[in-house]
Order: C-alpha cells, then sequence, then structure tokens
C-alpha cells in the first residue's frame, strides 16, 4: 500500500487525514538473479517483521531467526507480477496475529498500524540551486522516498508542487528553518508532523517537527534533528530509518512473553542432578519450534516448563521426539502419570502425594487419586 498524495496537477483536497493506517503484513519483493520463491518469502517476512516492529535489526534476534526458517507457518498469500524490466515480482501477505505472536515471544516491541502522517520537505542543493522534490515531478529522489518509507511503514506524504505549492513556497524559508513559513506552507496537507531534508554534497541533515503545523510556531519545544553522511538513495534510506526508529520507540508496544498464547506445559521427569536440567534447557532451546522457556515448579526429579512455542504443538512434539534423551509417557489428560501440585503449605509434590495427605488430614481411607492437568504433556528423561 503507498501512503502519498497522488493527485492532478492543481487539484487538492484538503479533507485529508492524520494518522495513517498502514496495512503491516503486505509486501512484495522482486526476485534477483540466482534466488528462488523461497528466498523471495524469507526476505518478505523480514520486511513485514522490520514494518510491524520499526527494528531494522530485528531479522539478528535469535527467535526471529528460527522464524525465519519456518516462513510457510506465516504465510498466507503468494501471488506473481512482473516489473517494467520483465523481473518476476513476489507479492506476500503473512497472518497478522501470528506476526505479532512472534514479536511478542522474540521481545521486540509492536509499532501499531496507527502510525503518525508526516510530510516531508526533501531539497536538494546541487552546488548550483536548491530545489524541491514535488509529487508531480517524480524525481529518482520521490521515488527512493516511497520506496524507503513502503518498507518501514513510515507514512510521508510527498508535497504535490502545484500552482499553489510554487507560489507559497520559497526555497530559501525551507533551507534557513524558518519557523512560520514552513507552518504555512505544510497547512494545507493538515500533517501530523513535519520533516524538513536538506541534501547538500555527499550529507543529509534533518529536522523533525513532531507536531502538526499550526503548533511549529506555537510551541516552543525544540525540532529533533539528525544528520547522515550518505547522499542519494542510501541517504534517504537512512533518514527514513531514523525517523521510523524514533516513531518505533515512541509508539510501539511491548508486551511480556509469558502472556503469550502460544504456549504449552511440558513436564519431565528422571532428573537425576544438575547436568540434566541444563542438558535438557539447551536442548530445548536449541529447538527451531521453540522461543522461549520459563521453570513453573520444580519438585525432585521433576520439571514442569511453559514452552513459548514458534510453531504447531504437533510440529514441537515432533522436534521431541528425535531426541534420544526422551520418551514420552502419557498424552495430555493421562490418568495414569503423576502430576505436580501444590498442597496448602505452598510444598509442591505429585498427585500421589497429594493423596497420601488427604487421607492424613481428612483421616478417610477412600480418597480418591487426583486427576492430572489436561494439556499437559509428559516426557522421561532417559
Amino acid at each position: 500500500m503507498r501512503y502519498f498524495i497522488f493527485v492532478i496537477l492543481g487539484i487538492f483536497s484538503s479533507s485529508l487525514l492524520a494518522s495513517v493506517n498502514v496495512d503491516l503484513y503486505h509486501t512484495q519483493v522482486t526476485l534477483q538473479e540466482g534466488q528462488s520463491e523461497h528466498d523471495a518469502e524469507v526476505t518478505g517476512l523480514e520486511n513485514v517483521i522490520i514494518k510491524a516492529s520499526g527494528n531494522v535489526s530485528a531479522a539478528q534476534n535469535v527467535v526471529i531467526k528460527k522464524a525465519l526458517s519456518n516462513v510457510s507457518h506465516y504465510l498466507t498469500e503468494l501471488g506473481h507480477d512482473k516489473n517494467s524490466d520483465n523481473q518476476t515480482i513476489v507479492k506476500l501477505g503473512f497472518n497478522g496475529k501470528h506476526i505479532r505472536e512472534l514479536l511478542t515471544q522474540a521481545q521486540l516491541p509492536f509499532w501499531p498500524a496507527s502510525r503518525t502522517n508526516i510530510l516531508i520537505w526533501y531539497i536538494k542543493d546541487d552546488g548550483y540551486q536548491r530545489s524541491i522534490a514535488w509529487e508531480n515531478v517524480g524525481s529518482d529522489e520521490v521515488k527512493w522516498i516511497k520506496q524507503s518509507a513502503e518498507l518501514r511503514g513510515l507514512p510521508l506524504t510527498v508535497p504535490v508542487g502545484d500552482f499553489t505549492d510554487i507560489m507559497n513556497v520559497e526555497v530559501s524559508d525551507l533551507w534557513g528553518g524558518f519557523l512560520k513559513p514552513i507552518s504555512e506552507a505544510s497547512s494545507r496537507y493538515q500533517p501530523d508532523a513535519v520533516l524538513v531534508v536538506r541534501a547538500q554534497d555527499n550529507r543529509i541533515r534533518w529536522t523533525l517537527y513532531d507536531q502538526s503545523p499550526k503548533q511549529i510556531i506555537k510551541d516552543s519545544s525544540s525540532p529533533l534533528i539528525g544528520s547522515v553522511a550518505l547522499s542519494g538513495e542510501n541517504g534517504i534510506k537512512a533518514v527514513v530509518d531514523d525517523i521510523a526508529r524514533y516513531y518505533a520507540r515512541k509508539n510501539g508496544i511491548l508486551i511480556s512473553a509469558q502472556t503469550s498464547e502460544s504456549s504449552v506445559e511440558v513436564e519431565f521427569s528422571n532428573l537425576k542432578n544438575a547436568m540434566d536440567f541444563f542438558t535438557l534447557e539447551n536442548d530445548l532451546k536449541g529447538l527451531s519450534s521453540v522461543a522461549s522457556i520459563d521453570v513453573t515448579q520444580v519438585s525432585g526429579e521433576r520439571v514442569l516448563y511453559t514452552v513459548h512455542i514458534l510453531t504447531s504443538v504437533e510440529n514441537f512434539e515432533q522436534e521431541l521426539s528425535k531426541n534420544h534423551h526422551l520418551i514420552k509417557i502419557g498424552s495430555p489428560g493421562s490418568e495414569s502419570v503423576p502430576n505436580l501440585q501444590e498442597d496448602a503449605s505452598g510444598v509442591l509434590k505429585t498427585s500421589s502425594e497429594s493423596v497420601m495427605a488427604t487421607e492424613v488430614v481428612s483421616g478417610s481411607g477412600d480418597a480418591s487419586p487426583a486427576q492430572p492437568e489436561s494439556g499437559i504433556l509428559r516426557y522421561e528423561w532417559q
């Protein structure tokens, strides 16, 4: 989805909405020579994760790396097209719920789809004159701004450059950072924020007014400023990365992995010593289906884990079945397998121990054995 203003010269609607709902879960990848469709799917998942988290380094996260090896779990749509150079474009859609869950598992923030609409004034000084990048001119700079902004999910509005703009905007005012002219020139676009970018030689400087145009001259707070020692496409990409990173940090939401819905309770028994525990934990963390693990209960040679998984329970169990140390000793809800429980004093006991305690307290010999909790997977360490 594109987030820029496409209008016929001289026609402009002043009824723009401020914040923009970004399509986080669709992307497209142009196949390069030697790339397979699977490569495009992996790249597409990386793009969506970066867009949804606002973190350009998200693909380096250990949990995300695991997820990239199982793209099919997240992929919902797949299509193909051709560009003007007859290259294949792979169009991809991903499951939003699964992507948000993945970010939770990886402890990366989620940057909600409702995002700040930013008007960008891009001024280039080529040594002879200064010029503004206008939407209707379609320069390389405009193309690079759009491409970078779409990849990062950053709604950037490029000014049209129609008669009204030409008559009311002075390049020198934008370059000089004069607040009143910037406010007046930007007001017709009704953005949430205004970004002024000045490109000269091999450096790009930017100033972000994180407020509406009217507030720019009313508010005494200082704008955000930055610079990159790059030019052209790379420079524009770096600026967009900086702005996206700022808003992702400002508006991102980090949810505890403990609240994740994709988790399963797993009980392991016959763990004789500390080395068994360490080996088991390392084995679990090394599984491609596992994001993280939490110890829920420990009692003697038994431990109950909450395992946060990246795939289905079936895939997780299939991976566990390949571990020669583990033998499955019951199915969820099996009545024959002891279960960890807490007594009134907080001491962890197996179900048989809990029954004995009940007999002693009540003086009754006909107490029935406590039933194990359903949904818990149980394995014995060998």
